[in-house]
């Protein structure tokens, strides 16, 4: 790896690498022809297949196509070779002529491992990249509000108490409610909605003044420290499994939600420690003293100023989340069984013993890994 090191952007280059593969992982990996030239002129059915609601549809005239240009990889991720009852080792075809060669080799299943490390990317890019975002929206409000407020900076009057206590009572109501139906749309939107009811609450009251004058102080900073030791102190395998029990049903959404309930702590520690450095600076408290709004200062002059550690912790991070996932599905929990990802290939690969099924995953998932945290590294000294 020293040499990638010398060459400018490299961990870039891998991650836009990785990132059209989770794009195109349907291009990349389809067992139907992305061009078809027959009588009826010419067709795309790999792009039918991919936006058809029917899995089983068949694309009329393939069969019939005078010329064609397949994929890469000639196998879906869960296209299963007929007759195959243990895992065949690179450059395998079957017995059937017309036949594609595994490149990498099957699975026990008969399943191409090339295309289940292209739709590996796939899940990846989905555990990493949610995950983070759902980290960087919770560790960054929380902790840039208690590392500008502290705890004497925020207060309340009663109705602004009063409405805070009953939306938030809702929220975690509502909130658990969609995390057992795994709605994650749902669960943004309310979110959304929680954010704006709160932000368009503190507003109306600043303008009516229906809660009095009397306020009272509210230590963010002070409970912040709190959740950050309460979560340091509960073990992280403990707290998946019994996260895990409150889903009726696998999905990679859970792996998200659960691995953001565990993430975001560190993004919030972070941000709370780089907010109250810049509070401190003369330009915040000339803003401060000029009136200008709270949230301006955080989201104009605060926020630009943490951005760069804040994306340092967000590479590290994702690295851990894809780790995360891989164990997860290394072990047989998490995502459903029909879900591909590393992980599952890795613990074929240790059953089975066929070197295959462990080499190119495994090369795969330390590459992203490795990439990741050398974009971090890049970024850190370019602080």
């Amino acid at each position: 790896m020293n040499g990638l090191k010398k060459i400018p952007a490299t961990g870039w280059i891998i991650l836009a690498v990785y990132c059209i593969m989770a794009l195109l992982s349907a291009i990349i990996a389809n067992d139907k022809a992305l061009i078809c030239s027959s009588e009826n002129g010419i067709s795309f059915p790999a792009f039918r297949d991919i936006i058809s609601s029917d899995k089983y549809e068949i694309s009329d005239g393939q069969s019939k196509c005078s010329f064609e240009i397949y994929p890469p990889i000639r196998f879906k991720a869960d296209s299963m070779e007929p007759n195959v009852q243990k895992a065949n080792p690179p450059l395998f075809r079957s017995q059937n002529p017309d036949a594609a060669i595994h490149w990498l080799g099957t699975d026990k299943y008969g399943r191409d491992v090339a295309a289940g490390l292209v739709y590996g990317a796939r899940t990846a890019a989905l555990v990493g990249g949610l995950t983070t975002l759902l980290c960087l929206i919770l560790g960054l409000s929380t902790g840039m509000s208690a590392g500008y407020f502290r705890d004497n900076g925020l207060k309340w009057n009663r109705f602004e108490q009063i409405v805070f206590v009953i939306t938030t009572l809702l929220f975690v109501f509502y909130a658990g409610m969609e995390i057992y139906h795994q709605s994650l749309s749902g669960l943004a939107v309310l979110c959304l909605l929680y954010l704006v009811f709160l932000s368009g609450s503190k507003l109306l009251n600043d303008k009516m003044r229906i809660g009095g004058e009397r306020r009272l102080h509210i230590p963010l900073d002070f409970f912040l420290m709190k959740v950050v030791e309460l979560r340091k102190s509960i073990p992280a395998l403990f707290f998946i499994l019994a996260a895990l029990s409150l889903f009726r049903y696998g999905s990679v959404y859970n792996v998200v939600i659960i691995a953001g309930l565990l993430g975001w702590v560190e993004f919030a520690r972070y941000a709370y420690a780089e907010t109250m450095k810049l509070a401190s600076e003369n330009y915040i408290q000339n803003a401060r003293i000029l009136g200008y709004p709270h949230t301006r200062i955080l989201w104009r002059y605060i926020l630009p100023g943490i951005l760069p550690t804040i994306g340092v912790v967000a590479c590290f991070s994702a690295g851990g989340f894809i780790l995360l996932e891989s164990t997860l599905s290394f072990l047989g929990i998490g995502i459903p069984v029909e879900q591909v990802s590393w992980g599952k290939l890795l613990a074929q690969g240790r059953d089975m013993k066929a070197w295959w099924l462990v080499v190119f995953p495994g090369f795969a998932l330390f590459l992203l890994i490795w990439a990741l945290n050398y974009t971090a590294q890049n970024l850190q000294e370019k602080r």
